[in-house]
Formats: structure tokens, sequence, C-alpha cells
């Protein structure tokens, strides 16, 4: 179980194991509702609270097969005595809710559970549909019964497929939170949201959170970063400087912030790259890279070659020890559940800089430009109140996407081939007002140079 997730869903919702809470988990068949209350119910086993399952629809080993597949080990909760499972009957008349609610009413005071998790109450109330005075009964009855095992009361909600949200009636006044989850496809991916349509005494900021369910973890939510105040934290970095009409180093701290290197497309002039990207990174901080196109392997070949021309192994190694290499497929994964693995990224490496190499091919990729530059512009924001400094490394874009790209950065450089196989080039760096423009035979001896600073 993914404990972000659980840090999330307590930080919505309040204390669930320790507060009453009457939680509504609403949606679609398959869009995760049986897999989120159980995660809700093995959380409160994982404190050593006790969980009251009662199903309408899933036998006990099916249900707990069905768990087992996305890690939630329901059976070894079972054996410890922390977890009653009860099957009943969907009742159609008033004497099989009367048993029902006997049933429930002895699991409580036998049992003393923290968490019930009651699936569903749509199998429940459908065959009580024109009866009011009973559905009026079970309604009072669940928002009493929060009270009496001072813990969350979570009700699991069918959405007929076609229907957007689900008819609840006056279960929506006295829920304490309606979770409803949704899932699209999307260039042929899955992506699944969890809409909080209400939330009872309690701020809310974001009404819809992207998530994702995996074979180990569960569901694992996928809160969007939208930082609400611009931060930037200063360290030191290297400064370029004339000095006898040659180019050195002088050690400066600045703010953190976003550079864009651009380059010409297919012809990668790896040297002044791999200047840019040194000289921009935060002193003796881990360099983060994410390749978009590139493997682990070919990127660490690649970027041993240019070193060899500069310096000894002693010193290369010591550089790679900075550089951390990690390949992502952007086809693979939705825009939100990429940018939430990318940050996952950083907090486990904790670099001074994270370099997007080919940043612009999941820009190119997107169907949703606007989505995706206003994820991005999130995502630098948040890196940069975190101290980390942020480079964009891409081929020249079209000049519409360029355009954009260029009002993300406070820093560019531009890398410009003379010739067709780029074996000369300039390089103009724009930055702290001023503008600098690199010859080949510069960024020769400017690297090596930084490749002895380390």
């Amino acid at each position: 179980m993914d404990s972000r997730t659980i840090e999330y869903l307590k930080s919505v919702l309040g204390d669930f194991v320790k507060e009453p809470r009457l939680i509504v988990v609403a949606g679609h068949p398959g869009a995760g509702k049986t897999t989120l209350a159980s995660i809700i119910c093995l959380h409160a086993m994982q404190t050593n609270e006790k969980c009251l399952y009662m199903s309408f629809q899933e036998d006990k080993n099916r249900l707990f097969k069905q768990l087992a597949g996305v890690g939630i080990a329901l059976d070894y909760f079972d054996a410890k005595g922390l977890l009653r499972f009860i099957k009943l009957p969907i009742p159609g008349d008033e004497e099989a809710v009367h048993i029902f609610m006997n049933e429930m009413l002895k699991s409580i005071s036998d049992f003393n559970p923290r968490i019930i998790v009651i699936d569903s109450i749509t199998a429940l109330f459908k065959g009580l549909r024109d009866d009011v005075k009973i559905r009026g009964y079970l309604q009072n009855l669940f928002w009493e019964l929060q009270k009496i095992v001072l813990g969350s009361i979570v009700m699991v909600v069918e959405v007929a497929l076609g229907q957007e949200y689900p008819s609840l009636g006056d279960i929506e006044f006295i829920a304490d939170a309606i979770l409803i989850l949704k899932h699209r496809i999307d260039e042929g991916l899955i992506e699944r949201f969890m809409e909080i349509r209400k939330i009872r005494g309690r701020e809310l900021l974001v009404a819809e959170i992207p998530f994702s369910i995996r074979g180990v973890q569960g569901i694992v939510l996928h809160p969007p970063v939208i930082p609400r105040e611009i931060k930037s934290i200063a360290k030191s970095h290297l400064k370029l400087k004339r000095v006898n009409n040659e180019y050195e180093f002088e050690e400066v701290r600045k703010p953190v912030h976003v550079t864009l290197i651009e380059f010409t497309p297919q012809i990668l002039p790896s040297t002044c790259l791999l200047l840019s990207i040194l000289m921009h990174a935060p002193r003796n901080e881990k360099i983060l890279i994410i390749s978009y196109k590139h493997s682990e392997d070919e990127l660490k070949h690649y970027i041993i070659d240019v070193f060899r021309k500069y310096a000894d192994e002693e010193t290369i190694e010591r550089v790679l020890n900075r550089i951390v290499i990690r390949a992502v497929n952007p086809l693979a994964y939705s825009i939100y559940e990429r940018t939430a693995m990318e940050l996952s990224l950083v907090d486990e490496v904790k670099p001074g800089a994270v370099v997007f190499y080919n940043s612009s091919l999941p820009l190119m990729l997107e169907s949703n430009k606007e989505r995706y530059l206003r994820t991005l512009f999130n995502e630098t924001l948040a890196l940069k109140s975190r101290g980390v400094e942020v480079i964009l490394a891409e081929a020249k874009s079209p000049p519409e996407l360029s355009t954009i790209k260029r009002m993300l950065a406070d820093s560019m450089i531009h890398i410009d081939c003379i010739d067709n196989y780029c074996l000369d080039y300039t390089v103009r760096i724009v930055e702290w007002g001023e503008e600098t423009l690199l010859t080949k035979a510069d960024v020769e001896k400017l690297i090596s140079k930084l490749l002895i600073l380390g």
C-alpha cells in the first residue's frame, strides 16, 4: 500500500480511523471502489484496529483473491482476527432489512470495529426502492453508527454505465465525504480520477485527483502539484567571466531557475550540451537526467565517450558519480502519472539539478498541449521551491511551441551548428541580463576546466 496515498487521504478526509466519518465511495463498475474501500480498511488494520467488511455481492474467497492481485492481503489480517467478513443476501423486504441490521449491530457489539465497509449500499437499497420508511431508517442508522464505532462507515455506491453521478438521495446530505471514482480512455491509456464531490468541515483546494491502480500498491493517488507561492532557493553555481580574452569560471550564489537548452534536431553537439548541463547544475550536487528517448546505457556510454577526450579515468569516475540517469517512455504513462513519477525520482535521488533530456518529445506527442504546458509549469515551480535547478534540453521545436517553452525559462542556451555535421558550432548563452557567445574552441577549453573542478 502506498503510504503517500494514505497520507493524502487523511489530509482530505481527516483521521478516518480515529474520527467518526461517513464516507461514500461511488463509481462505475471497475473504477476501483472496492479497492479504495479496502485500502481504508487495510490502513485501520495496520494500526491494529479492526475492520468489519459486509458484502452483498462478493464472497470472501473471491474478494480476497481479487484484492491480493493489487497488494491488499486481507487474508493475513483475517487470520490475525483484525478483519471480520460477512456475506449477506440482498434484502428484498422489511424483514430481510431487519436481519441485516441485527447482524451488523451484533457484529459491532461483539467485534468492536473502527471501520465498517458496506459493499454496496446500492444492492442494499435496490430492493427497497419504494419503501421510503425503511430507506430513511437505514440512513439514520448509518449516521448514528459512526458515533458508535468512533471511526468511519464506508459505503460503496454503484454508478450505472451511461450515468456520470450516482443517485444518492438523502445520503448525499448526511455523508461527510463523497468520493466519485472515474476512468476514461485517452490515447489508448486508462486515465483514472477521484472526484472529491463533498468534504464536510475541511478546506477543499483540488476537486479532482488523478490515480492509478498498481499490482503491488493498490490505488496510488497522484495529487496535482499546484504551488500557491513562487519560491526559489539560492545555491552555489558557476558563472562565466572573461579574463585576458579567455573565459574562466567564478563561483556565485544565485537562486535556482529554469534553463532551456536548444540544439539542432538530429545533430547533437555533445560537448557543448554536457558543458551547459554541468555549468548550470549547483556545485557538488547530484544531477538527475530524465531521458525521454535514449536508454540509460546509451546516455552513459555517450557521456563517457565525450569526457574521455578531456579528462582521465579517475576524473571521469568522480564526475559520473554525480550523474543519475533514468529513461522514461512518455507514451507509457498519463501526464499526471509521469509527473508524479518524476517528482518521486527527485525525492529518491535528491539532486541539485534535473535535466529533462529531449523534453520537446512529450509535448510533440501530447494531444492536449495546453494541459501539458500547465502541468510542466507547475512541475518546474515545485522543483524550484525544493532547491532543484531545472534544465530543459531539447531539439529546436516549431516556433509556436518554442515560444511557450522560452516563456517558462529564466535563461536560455542556443547551440547553433555552422556546418551540416555540426563539426563546428557556436553557443549563445542568455542569462543574468547578459549575452555570451562561445566558439567551439572556448567550449573545449571550458569543459576541460569544468571536469577538473568536478
